[in-house]
């Protein structure tokens, strides 16, 4: 398989995950009309659990696989990368296998310990064995990711969620007339079969096309024995598994903390339901959509980083450091800044709320700093510094909750304390990780190109998208239409804007493949 630059992996895995968004989007809506709000209650409260699991028992391994395997590539130790991916691949099967016969063998347990409603555990029980399977595929996935071919786990997750969608969609309808708990199961059964034929496909790539060379093509190479390498790649993967694990209890934390702190300035129970529910259902959705660009970059950054440290270049090391946080502001603020224009359009347009819009704009403020945060976690994990990335995390989960647990509480705010809350904590940890990168490899602020040409950009094209959204509806009389139409315009106007300023050039344009052949 032909090696991919940093550029090519990214666009490859954005690609890959606007594809699953869309379906999943599409899914969304097919499994609330065909199984209603009791099976898909039942269904959810089995993730929170079941993704706490998964951290647990992959333990931040992928990453440090993919970033000890993109070091020995550099160097050409090609049985140092078959021996990581043999251990790495091992390991991740042993500890699939050990957390699945504990869960199994704690049946008596976790109803009564973990899901408010019993009947949950008849799904979750089913998604059981899917543990080994995600288990042994996040291994090859990280490998693959080391070796700077991202078109495997691309192609994996977009086979993964079709069988998903339709093997659930069917099997669900089939057990309709056996009551919910039998409709959740259905889901899962989906859910299953998706992991597997996703891994399959991992399995495919890996004898087809991603084999390291041969060992005789490689006898020179040092040959660590395996218990060394384990402790290498723990060393990296513990406090990976750590932060994960912080941003998932944070995420139930607050599912906990909101909703209360809502009742205490002043609305019923009821109420603090309803506005969580929009809260986290489309303010938080909406801000989460742009992160197809970030975490894109992030996985790619990681074998990037670790190949030009391993190589000892470091202008190759800056220059993919700026590259990659310039792409990420002059994508993320277009985002920032129509989420803080038209907050009401954008959420009746999408999910027919308007009233959801408020705390949209407040978390638009800060949405760039939750892109940034995870564009320099992923150099900063590429450099192996994941006890840095940790740090990081967890100063950021403590200002996040010490502001939830205050502002929310108070009448005046409410739930926009909250988004208020959440921005700054994102604030915290870009700030932080960027302080760190820096520091590390020498990076340089250009504020014109990273700041001022894409402020003044966005600030063009909120202007326009004003004026036409006004000039459009009062022609039309179609809200949607007028909205529509004044984004596609007013996205022309920030690209135009951002040319013009110097922010975007024929550089950057070339690592887009179907616009390479323009500039050749």
């Amino acid at each position: 398989m032909v090696r991919q630059t940093l550029w090519q992996g990214a666009l490859v895995l954005v690609t890959a995950g606007v594809i699953n968004r869309l379906l999943g989007f599409i899914y969304r809506i097919l499994v609330v009309r065909v199984v209603g709000p009791e099976g898909v209650g039942l269904y959810e409260m089995v993730f929170p659990l079941y993704s706490l699991v998964l951290v647990i028992t992959t333990a931040g391994i992928p990453v440090a696989v993919a970033k000890i395997v993109a070091e020995q590539e550099a160097l050409g130790q090609w049985c140092q990368v078959r021996r990581v991916f043999r251990v790495s691949f091992t390991v991740l099967i042993l500890a699939g296998l050990t957390t699945t016969v504990l869960l199994l063998s704690s049946v008596d347990y976790i109803p009564v310990q973990v899901f408010p409603d019993s009947r949950a555990l008849w799904p979750f029980f089913t998604t059981v064995p899917a543990i080994i399977v995600v288990a042994a595929g996040s291994a090859l996935r990280g490998y693959f990711q080391g070796l700077h071919q991202m078109t495997p786990t691309a192609a994996s997750q977009v086979c993964e969620q079709l069988v998903r969608i339709t093997l659930g969609l069917y099997m669900a309808h089939r057990m309709l007339h056996r009551g919910p708990e039998y409709v959740a199961m259905g889901l899962a059964l989906g859910m299953v079969a998706g992991e597997v034929v996703g891994f399959f496909i991992l399995i495919i790539y890996y004898f087809k096309t991603g084999r390291t060379p041969s060992v005789t093509a490689a006898m020179t190479d040092k040959r660590s024995p395996p218990l060394q390498l384990f402790k290498e790649i723990w060393r990296l993967a513990f406090p990976v598994t750590i932060a994960r694990i912080v941003t998932t209890s944070l995420l139930s934390i607050q599912a906990l903390m909101i909703p209360q702190r809502l009742q205490i300035s002043g609305v019923s129970v009821r109420e603090a339901t309803v506005i969580y529910g929009q809260y986290t259902g489309v303010a938080i959705a909406l801000v989460n959509l742009p992160t197809v660009i970030s975490v894109s970059l992030a996985i790619s950054l990681v074998p990037a980083m670790a190949e030009a440290i391993a190589r000892n270049d470091l202008n190759s090391v800056q220059r993919r450091c700026q590259a990659a946080v310039r792409l990420t502001i002059i994508s993320g603020l277009p985002w920032a800044t129509v989420y803080f224009l038209m907050f009401r359009e954008i959420s009746d347009l999408v999910f027919g709320l308007p009233e959801a819009g408020l705390p949209l704009q407040v978390l638009s403020i800060g949405c760039i700093f939750y892109y940034l945060q995870q564009t320099t976690g992923g150099i900063l994990q590429g450099l192996g510094r994941v006890n840095l990335a940790l740090r990081n995390v967890v100063l950021g989960a403590f200002v996040n909750l010490a502001l939830v647990y205050w502002l929310t509480a108070l009448p005046l705010y409410g739930i926009l304390g909250t988004a208020a809350a959440n921005s700054a904590g994102w604030l915290v940890v870009a700030l932080l990780n960027t302080i760190c990168v820096s520091r590390l490899t020498g990076l340089k602020f250009d504020g014109r190109k990273w700041l001022i040409a894409p402020l003044v950009a966005s600030s063009g094209m909120g202007i326009a998208i004003i004026l036409l959204w006004v000039r459009i509806w009062l022609v039309t009389g179609h809200r949607l239409v007028a909205t529509l139409l004044a984004l596609l315009i007013g996205l022309v106007c920030y690209l135009v804007l951002l040319g013009a300023a110097g922010a975007i050039t024929k550089s950057d344009l070339q690592h887009v493949p179907l616009l390479r052949c323009c500039f050749r």
